[in-house]
């Protein structure tokens, strides 16, 4: 199985000849926290192979089944899948991006909308790089996942824009415990509607969705850190490609650093499996293994080799996690990002009101003001 070591480690994002098409990357789980101490860790010592013990790994962990269950061999046709990759010219879009990756959105998703706004970016309105979004209906109800037009803001089948209204495309439908991977590039906006079995009519908007960036450490504005961490005498951007052959649906993540300092980026490393050699600790220690740095250069010439910028990739996999600390102090973690499905859930809060909606229309409709319909069990 190609997922033998991706439980392990992760992949480095292949730059050379992949790429992908029409939809978007996961929801991440965040957990922001800081911790501190007095002894702060010397720059010098950073590089490419340097490890942190963690006490997050209970926490953390990525169970096997979380992983084969969204990437396995089983999920998809594994040439089909890389065959199509490979078809997206990635290192074409790199080429492209290479200056400009300040101007692809972050990614944004909003739960259960009173009132469904806008997620199209005013500024930031580059499409980036192809990404797969994992959505997953863990609601009581059907749902219909729809791709928002940028232009006519007109909501089509996520998984063929041709065809409107979205619903009129079996394949746009979720049932409940189903899930689908949706191929699409950063930027791209998507709503998920409740779909009326009895009536064949869509429901409100439960969930918003636009692929982008990751964002790091928004909340943390006031760290004390010189502008730029030296970089180590042996590069941790000197990073090996990714295999040709990639599992199902990896994630091609972008992380950007939105904290006021440099922040160094590590993958939270499972303990090895047990053996005769294994001792207690080691079989529940886990490691932050260095995997990049995040500068403060939103500008940077070339953003994914270049020390100092502010953005950088990793391909991942669901239930993997990542910990950013400050680079002038790793004692202080600044985030943690955990990589899930979008799961859909039931909207009880907005039981009995009226959505208003004049983003986005289905089909010919100039908005859609409908009532919140939710099962007896949820009133």
């Amino acid at each position: 199985s190609l997922l033998a070591s991706a439980v392990m480690s992760r992949e480095d994002t292949l730059l050379t000849a992949s790429s992908a098409t029409t939809t978007t990357t996961t929801t991440a789980t965040v957990a922001s926290e800081t911790t501190t101490s007095s002894t702060d860790t010397p720059l010098s010592k950073v590089t490419a192979k340097q490890v942190i013990p963690s006490a997050a790994c209970a926490s953390y962990a990525t169970p096997l089944e979380s992983v084969d269950k969204y990437h396995g061999d089983h999920v998809c046709d594994v040439n089909e899948y890389n065959t199509f990759k490979h078809k997206m010219k990635r290192h074409e879009t790199y080429q492209a991006l290479k200056q400009s990756i300040h101007l692809v959105p972050n990614e944004a998703t909003v739960v259960c909308p009173l009132e469904v706004q806008d997620l199209h970016h005013a500024t930031q309105t580059l499409d980036g790089f192809d990404v797969v979004w994992i959505v997953e209906n863990t609601s009581s109800q059907p749902i219909v996942v729809s791709h928002v037009n940028r232009q006519t803001r007109v909501e089509t089948s996520a998984m063929n824009a041709a065809i409107t209204p979205p619903h009129a495309d079996p394949n746009a439908i979720l049932q409940p415990g189903q899930w689908k991977d949706i191929r699409t590039y950063e930027g791209h906006v998507f709503h998920v509607r409740t779909l009326d079995t009895s009536t064949g009519q869509l429901g409100p908007v439960v969930l918003q969705h636009q692929a982008g960036l990751r964002g790091v450490g928004a909340k943390f504005q006031d760290l004390e850190c010189p502008k730029e961490a030296p970089q180590p005498v042996h590069p941790a951007t000197d990073r090996p490609p990714a295999p040709q052959t990639r599992a199902c649906n990896t994630l091609d993540i972008g992380f950007r650093n939105l904290a006021n300092c440099p922040l160094h980026g590590y993958f939270l490393q499972e303990p090895p499996p047990s053996n005769n050699t294994t001792t207690a600790e080691d079989a529940t220690q886990c490691q932050e293994q260095f995997k990049f740095h995040l500068g403060m250069n939103q500008h940077a010439t070339d953003f994914f080799y270049q020390w100092d910028s502010n953005t950088k990739f990793e391909g991942s996999y669901v239930g993997h996690t990542f910990v950013f600390r400050s680079a002038a102090n790793l004692n202080i973690v600044v985030d943690r990002i955990t990589m899930q499905p979008t799961r859909i859930i039931d909207c009880p809060t907005l039981d009995g009101k009226s959505q208003v909606n004049r983003v986005s229309t289905v089909s010919n409709w100039e908005h859609i003001e409908a009532p919140i319909l939710l099962p007896d069990d949820h009133l």
